[in-house]
């Protein structure tokens, strides 16, 4: 496995079932005790599915916490729409949390693309190998330093977007038991997500085709109208 670098903006794909389905479990094992000023987190916004990377300002009245997203606009959220806390790194100011966030985000962007590039081929043999240890729970540290060839906080981020939005996504699952960790999927759960996934490929493929030629078959009568007219 290789370790790569990061240079451009995250457009942040939507979670899978699969990840989303486990969120409540998520924000039952995160302690409000790790939510402190200079922390990144991931939290979850109102009337949205896909999770936002921020950095924690300061305390907002008794519950809730003060963040700034990588645009530099701060809101206040409650502990409970927080799915994640990354397990390292940190800054001091409000402007460093902007560009924390941006440099997570890029280091994603960047994750996620080089995982397509090589079809999540470091991801499979990861897992191949970590099922024929019996590893059933990873640490998320552990993970970066095996698929990334570090544990910083950059790597454990860009490690968790490829093991839940990369293409062998199928591979591992957030462990509902321990926070920031992974648990492996057994080979007959894995081949089933992805005789699935294949399945609802096809379906999206032939649903794209089918816009194509309706929009051509469209455009061909626009045509013989407007010549109809002309004549």
């Amino acid at each position: 496995f290789s370790p790569s670098s990061s240079s451009s903006t995250l457009h942040h794909p939507f979670p899978s079932e699969a990840t989303s389905s486990s969120t409540t479990q998520l924000n039952a094992i995160i302690s409000n005790d790790n939510i402190r000023p200079g922390r990144l987190i991931e939290y979850t916004p109102s009337k949205s599915t896909s999770p936002v990377l921020a950095s924690v300002v300061e305390p907002d009245g008794k519950k809730n916490w003060k963040i700034v997203t990588s645009s530099g606009r701060t809101t206040s959220i409650h502990p409970r729409t927080i799915q994640h806390i990354l397990p390292r790194g940190g800054v001091a100011t409000e402007k460093d949390g902007v560009t924390a966030v941006q440099k997570h985000e890029a280091a994603a962007t960047d994750a996620l693309k080089e995982d397509k590039d090589n079809d999540g081929t470091d991801v499979v043999e990861l897992w191949e190998m970590l099922i024929e240890d019996s590893e059933d729970t990873i640490e998320l540290e552990t993970l970066a330093e095996l698929l990334r060839g570090d544990s910083s906080s950059l790597s454990c981020y860009a490690t968790r977007h490829i093991l839940l939005y990369g293409v062998e996504s199928v591979c591992f699952k957030p462990s509902a038991k321990v926070e920031n960790a992974f648990e492996t999927r057994n080979e007959e759960v894995v081949g089933a997500l992805r005789a699935k996934a294949k399945v609802e490929m096809e379906a999206l493929q032939w649903w794209d085709a089918l816009k194509e030629r309706i929009a051509s078959l469209s455009f061909v009568l626009e045509e013989e109208e407007e010549d109809v007219q002309k004549s």
